[in-house]
């Protein structure tokens, strides 16, 4: 060997199949023991089928077990049915693979369990991985420096949890995911340095919960969701965090009650309840123009005529709630979204918070421009108005004076009185049509058709400004 030969270099031990079932079977000492002679050993459980290599009460364990500095593979590996533990198990490897591993039913007593396993630096990788109906725990995990990818998992209907578990520097992904209809839970759980992708991902009928987990990028973009709830309280987002929450008659409460978030937040999607960001801090712009909320309202008188108009809040808070969006979509100079949510306070404290006869007057200033967001709906009234004040003054003159001509022409000028034409108009048609006196019917008549129209007209122009505002 001269100087210019390279280094030989020794190729490093590969433990699989019998062999490495035969070893892992005399117990974590043993197993642990080997280790440390074979550190860089590449593990390989690939293909085996652990049914049949569980103990006499069912249970499958590797807790304890310690995996060396090598690649670790359960690529399509079968573990059945019965619980499955991995609890304290170290992986100091530079790479895991437990890609399309099998994980049958659990026996309601732990299930899969990866608590407080240790996966140091280096990819983790549990891509269509399928975990069946068991309940599966990843409690206090941690893992090290590297992506770890639950691309197309499937947790089936078990309770999934990531409490308290902690990522390093790398992206985690769970794109595609489904998740069943006993929950899954991010509570506490820390997430260092990468973005955390939910793209596409399913979720059942379970609760998704964040509380007081920390993440530097966030992506819940979900291809469909049947749980009740979301809930983020105290979460706190270092990044850029952005949320679109598909159509769902099941999803109705969406929580981040206390929340920070020091980039960006997207917020988009119909909820059928207003999102609870009350105590949310925001340091960069928040979008919220993709958001649309449904206010639930009941009827509090149901067999009265105009039961609609007289409905109230369902929920009490949900003016709390609107008011705290209005005020978000103001700071981020979100003009038509603040109007939204401004309107929908209003509504929400109708009966509740604002006096009876305050509330009738929210309710025609509701039904006649909608808050000042439309501007076809005052026009309308004005429309309408003046077409029925034309018949009442055509139909109070004498037979002999009527004429649908100067009747309009009475109620076109009531109806604008501002223009410097309106008086002489109104004082011409009236003398066509009553001669020199007019009566009272009449003359009460053009006094609140001059001042709805001025009403209108002044609504009008509020839906001109609130539409065209820069």
């Amino acid at each position: 060997m001269t100087d210019a030969d390279p280094p030989e270099v020794s190729e490093p031990v590969v433990l699989k199949g019998d062999e490495a079932v035969a070893l892992w079977q005399k117990g974590p000492d043993v197993w642990n023991a080997w280790i440390e002679e074979h550190s860089g050993a590449r593990i390989d459980f690939s293909y085996v089928d652990f049914s049949n290599e569980r103990d006499s009460k069912g249970f499958l364990s590797f807790e304890g077990y310690r995996f060396g500095f090598g690649v670790v593979s359960f690529e399509q590996a079968y573990f059945g049915d019965g619980q499955v533990s991995f609890r304290g198990a170290v992986f100091n490897n530079i790479k895991v693979y437990f890609n399309y591993a099998i994980f049958g039913e659990g026996d309601g007593d732990g299930d899969v369990s990866f608590e407080d396993a240790r996966f140091r630096d280096g990819d983790v990788s549990f891509e269509d991985a399928k975990f069946g109906d068991a309940e599966v725990s990843f409690k206090n995990a941690e893992f090290g420096n590297g992506d770890v990818s639950f691309y197309r998992v499937t947790f089936g209907d078990g309770a999934v949890s990531f409490g308290g578990a902690t990522f390093g520097i790398g992206n985690v992904y769970f794109m595609n995911a489904y998740f069943g209809d006993l929950g899954v839970s991010f509570d506490g759980s820390t997430f260092a340095k990468g973005f955390v992708s939910f793209r596409n991902a399913t979720f059942g009928k379970g609760g998704v919960t964040f509380n007081k987990a920390t993440f530097a990028d966030l992506i819940f973009i979900p291809m469909s969701i049947a749980s009740c709830g979301f809930s983020g309280d105290r979460m706190k987002v270092n990044g850029s965090a952005e949320f679109c929450i598909p159509v769902s008659n099941a999803f109705k409460r969406f929580k981040l009650r206390g929340a920070t978030f020091d980039g960006p937040l997207i917020l988009e999607g119909k909820l059928k309840a207003p999102p609870d960001l009350r105590g949310v801090k925001t340091a960069h712009h928040v979008e919220l123009s993709g958001l649309s909320v449904e206010l639930k309202r009941d009827s509090i008188f149901p067999f009265w005529p105009l039961s609609e108009l007289s409905r109230v809040a369902s929920d009490r808070e949900d003016a709390a709630k609107l008011r705290r969006l209005k005020e978000i979509a103001e700071a981020n100079r979100d003009h038509h979204a603040a109007l939204r949510f401004s309107a929908d306070e209003n509504r929400a404290r109708r009966w509740i918070e604002t006096p009876w006869p305050a509330s009738i007057l929210d309710m025609i200033f509701s039904v006649i421009s909608n808050y000042g967001q439309s501007i076809l709906r005052p026009f309308g009234w004005l429309c309408l108005l003046g077409v029925i004040a034309a018949m009442f003054y055509r139909c109070a003159a004498c037979p002999a004076y009527a004429d649908c001509w100067q009747a309009a022409r009475l109620s076109l000028s009531n109806s604008l009185p501002f223009l410097p034409q309106s008086r002489t108009l109104r004082l011409d048609a009236s003398e066509a049509l009553y001669g020199e006196t007019t009566s009272l019917w009449v003359d009460s008549v053009m006094v609140f058709q001059g001042t709805a129209s001025f009403v209108l007209l002044f609504l009008i122009g509020l839906g001109l400004r609130n539409r065209f505002r820069l």
